[in-house]
């Protein structure tokens, strides 16, 4: 007000003046300013507003929610279509394995399950500690009367306990089980007779064996060169004479032993030939079998679960994106309305001062005051709005949504309809397996 007062008493502006004046530009330059700065943030704002928009990813909603919700329940049919494809396999092995096992059991007049004498690794690990004490007793039986020692005992007692224990499998898994159900029973009861006789006879060659190799470290040289045949000629004429009881001990502890070995291996598996082999193929079968119908019982209620939560998420996702966007479209419509009533604040303010810079002036002036002061009004230059794009506008919005619930709602009921027809055809092909 001090410089409207000192350039009304210096008649300034000049009655003839056209344009306004150093203060009157002052004024209106600030004004001016202050609307740049404003128009500057909301276009700031616009743009924060686009990138909003811009990461919902709306376009296209409906279409999307529905190919998507149509995926889920493709991918729930063909998991669950695929359970059943693999059941149906297995089924059909399991057919195949009970088929052969009647079959089995009819050409062999079986009407008996099938037999085991237990575990195979616990029968083959208790077989492996006997023959490991075995060969321990013989190797230290037979360094007695060898020349090499313990090495050489070891290395005889090796060789007999091989002899024995392969015998013994033969006898005790392939002959014996022939000859008592087997075809040509009379030939394979000899087989086993001789196997016995082997048995017998193997180990009665080292017994005498050891005793003449004993014998010969105290005897001449031709002593030592006979002792094969000597060895032959004991097992012939004196089979069950011994000197030594130690030779008596290892002897019957070795015909023990191949005794139980061939017990053991007899009674494994069943004794009818090929009996275990079909039992134990119709076992897994059932087995793998009952897998299958237990995981795929569990996948279609989970399945079912898992499509219906998908679908939910879904519409619960695009529902939010939406209400976003009627959000981000809200505050837009309000930052615009702010920003325009900021800038007619601004002219009003700006033409106020205005109005009282020239009063001020007009009471201290001389001379008539400028002609320009009675039209002159400043006014913001015009402000074009970007227009932000959006898939769908505040009123559409409700709409959409309820499309996305309906679609939703009859999602949910076609997954039902889905799981239901499977689970009946998983229940008709379980029934029918039953």
């Amino acid at each position: 007000m001090e410089e409207a007062k000192k350039r009304g008493n210096e008649n300034l502006p000049r009655e003839n003046s056209i344009e306004p004046d150093e203060i009157e530009r002052r004024i209106i330059h600030f004004m001016e300013t202050e609307s740049e700065n404003a128009k500057t943030s909301f276009l700031f704002e616009v743009d924060t507003f686009r990138q909003r928009l811009a990461t919902l990813h709306i376009d296209s909603c409906l279409e999307a929610f529905d190919v998507e919700v149509k995926d889920t329940i493709s991918q729930m049919r063909e998991k669950i279509k695929s359970g059943i494809n693999r059941l149906h396999l297995s089924i059909n092995h399991l057919r195949l394995a009970k088929s052969h096992l009647d079959s089995f059991c009819k050409e062999n007049q079986i009407n008996r399950p099938c037999q085991s004498g237990g575990s195979s690794l616990s029968a083959i690990a208790l077989l492996s500690i006997f023959a490991l004490f075995e060969l321990v007793v013989n190797a230290v039986f037979l360094a007695m009367g060898s020349e090499a020692g313990l090495i050489g005992g070891f290395v005889t007692a090796f060789m007999i306990s091989f002899i024995t224990t392969a015998l013994s499998y033969a006898c005790g898994r392939g002959l014996l089980p022939r000859a008592m159900h087997g075809k040509w029973k009379p030939l394979w009861a000899i087989f086993a007779l001789i196997s016995f006789i082997l048995i017998i006879s193997s180990n009665l060659f080292v017994a005498h064996f050891r005793e003449i190799s004993e014998l010969s470290l105290a005897t001449d040289e031709t002593v030592k060169t006979d002792t094969m045949s000597l060895c032959l000629q004991g097992v012939f004429a004196n089979p069950f004479l011994f000197r030594e009881v130690e030779t008596l001990i290892m002897f019957a502890g070795n015909i023990c032993l191949a005794g139980f070995m061939v017990w053991k291996f007899f009674t494994l598996k069943d004794p009818i030939p090929g009996y275990s082999r079909v039992s134990v193929t119709y076992a897994e079968a059932t087995e793998d079998y009952r897998l299958k119908s237990d995981y795929l019982s569990s996948i279609i209620g989970n399945e079912k679960q898992q499509a219906q939560g998908s679908i939910i998420s879904l519409k619960d996702d695009y529902i939010t994106r939406l209400q976003s966007q009627e959000q981000i479209l809200s505050h837009y419509q309000g930052e615009m309305t702010k920003f325009f009533s900021h800038l007619k604040d601004l002219e009003l303010h700006c033409n106020d001062l205005l109005l009282s810079y020239r009063q001020e002036n007009e009471r201290h002036r001389k001379e008539t005051s400028p002609s320009y002061w009675k039209s002159h009004r400043w006014s913001h230059q015009s402000v074009e709005v970007p227009v932000i794009e959006a898939r769908y506008n505040n009123n559409e919005v409700r709409e959409v949504i309820d499309q996305i619930k309906s679609f939703e709602a009859k999602a949910s009921k076609e997954v039902i309809d889905v799981h239901d027809a499977l689970l009946k055809e998983y229940k008709s092909i379980t029934d029918a397996q039953s």
